[in-house]
């Protein structure tokens, strides 16, 4: 699969966030601040992300908190490990 710059750009974020960890959860405010892009921009990149099944929410979103938390999949780890060949 061949992924957008933009989509791949956030996936890499994410990717080094967690530490290529799969179980790791990410802040999405972290990945706000580490892509320089407008909060809604990446919002778009991230629901885009998990329809493809490359990125994950954690659910459910515990109650009262201002922050979503997410891991980059198994699959997106791989669509990472392609371009490395």
């Amino acid at each position: 699969m061949s992924i957008r710059n933009e989509l791949r750009e956030i996936l890499n974020i994410l990717a080094d966030l967690s530490k290529n960890d799969a179980e790791a959860d990410v802040m999405d405010n972290s990945i706000y601040e580490q892509s320089n892009r407008p909060k809604d921009e990446v919002d778009k990149y991230l629901n885009e992300l998990s329809s493809l099944e490359l990125i994950s929410q954690r659910q459910p979103k515990p109650h009262g908190v201002n922050f979503r938390l997410f891991h980059i999949t198994g699959k997106g780890l791989l669509e990472l490990n392609q371009d490395m060949r």
